[in-house]
């Protein structure tokens, strides 16, 4: 074969392997981010690996996903222009890469752990069912496709070998299913007359099926994604109870996206959409910095700083002055004040404790009895010409003002 023509397939596999769809499988870092592993250089080595195996396992079935829907996308009016389906990669070159590839993902996953093995094989199995008929059948259909979400989070767990929290597992399903949803109802409007014959289950939804069902799905984001940081079992797991501040970015980011479905009517791509539009870019990295932040430096400012001080193990902050201090910063300082609101505030609070201790507690511990006698009898005791002016002060000012 001709090295230009090698080039040429080279870069048309590359395309066929959907780089651009790889986000999806950030998900495999959730358990190392969730269990506050970024420190440990080993576990942060494999889920590196974890995710890799998945980038390739997901492009060799992407790959002969192609192969089946060869006829479809060609009817597709972008799907068109794939590599496969516009016939500029042979179908046969394709199908030797393909397997190959899943082959090698699924032996390299086994080699990295038993487990990871086999959540892989289940996801593999998952998406080859979803290519042999699932995606035909209306419901069915997105609640596989958000089963492979699940499976690529559970995968991060195993792969590092940490408990997977019943939290992260509802969370991505029922974000999963928010997205898929807006894909689905994106390429009905898309394609218009021509939707059965790219994907035979869309003549059995409508628009306003698809936007009932994105309705309860997004509720039950928020709802889920709010329970989970609030919860006394993910507060102690994280080591830190400030996590229910990211929630303003879990409600940017869904209602940015609802945005982009209803009032641009782009949502037929996600991972595509994330990645182009800066507001949702922007978002999901302040998130994921905002999480790594509460989740360690807060805890360890808390943990080494806040608490010896006062000589507790957490500061307890008043409710009514928590929201008021992230109203008020987030209103002077936008996102950034969303993130140093409460650690401020705590900061003040600490202050204001240390000082109290140092100017009263300490104050009384070092007085006299007969001091305190004084103080807390009004001055029967001790000089007499020290206590009477003042109360005759008193009763002056009391006359003056007619009470």
């Amino acid at each position: 074969m001709p090295r230009a023509r090698l080039g040429i397939y080279l870069w048309l596999l590359v395309r066929s392997l959907r780089p651009e769809q790889w986000t999806k499988n950030l998900l495999v870092f959730a358990g190392l981010v969730f269990s506050r592993n970024l420190g440990d250089p080993a576990l942060v080595g494999r889920a590196l690996v974890a995710f890799v195996l998945f980038c390739l396992l997901t492009g060799a079935l992407y790959l002969l996903n192609d192969l089946m829907d060869y006829e479809r996308d060609r009817a597709h009016p972008r799907k068109r222009s794939r590599p496969v389906a516009s016939g500029a990669l042979p179908r046969s070159v394709a199908a030797v890469v393909g397997a190959g590839l899943l082959a090698g993902a699924l032996i390299a996953a086994f080699a990295l752990s038993l487990a990871f093995g086999w959540t892989a094989l289940a996801y593999a199995a998952l998406l080859a069912g979803y290519s042999l008929g699932l995606k035909h059948v209306a419901i069915l259909d997105v609640l596989v496709v958000a089963a492979g979400f699940v499976l690529r989070a559970a995968a991060g767990g195993v792969a590092i070998d940490v408990e997977i929290s019943p939290w992260l597992i509802i969370c991505t399903l029922l974000l999963a299913l928010f997205l898929v949803c807006g894909k689905r109802r994106q390429e009905i409007l898309a394609l218009e007359g021509n939707a059965p014959e790219h994907r035979p289950s869309l003549v059995q939804y409508t628009p306003q099926l698809l936007d009932q069902m994105i309705s309860i799905v997004t509720a039950s984001t928020v709802m889920a994604y709010a329970l989970y940081t609030l919860s006394a079992e993910t507060a102690e797991k994280l080591g830190t109870r400030w996590l229910p501040l990211t929630i303003p970015f879990v409600l940017y980011g869904i209602f940015r996206y609802l945005y982009l479905l209803y009032r641009r009517e782009l949502g037929g791509n996600p991972s595509e959409l994330f990645l182009t539009d800066a507001p949702l870019l922007v978002n999901c990295a302040l998130w994921a910095l905002a999480v790594i932040l509460l989740g360690t430096a807060i805890h360890l400012i808390e943990a080494n700083l806040v608490a010896p001080m006062i000589m507790e193990k957490k500061v307890d902050l008043p409710p009514v002055l928590t929201l008021l201090s992230v109203l008020i910063m987030a209103h002077l300082l936008h996102v950034v004040g969303l993130l140093v609101a409460v650690p401020v505030l705590a900061t003040v609070v600490v202050l204001v404790r240390r000082v109290y201790i140092l100017l009263v507690l300490e104050t009384r511990q070092f007085r006299s009895p007969a001091q305190d006698r004084v103080a807390e009898g009004g001055g029967q005791t001790g000089t007499a010409g020290s206590v009477k002016p003042a109360e005759a002060s008193m009763h002056k000012l009391v006359d003056s003002t007619g009470t």
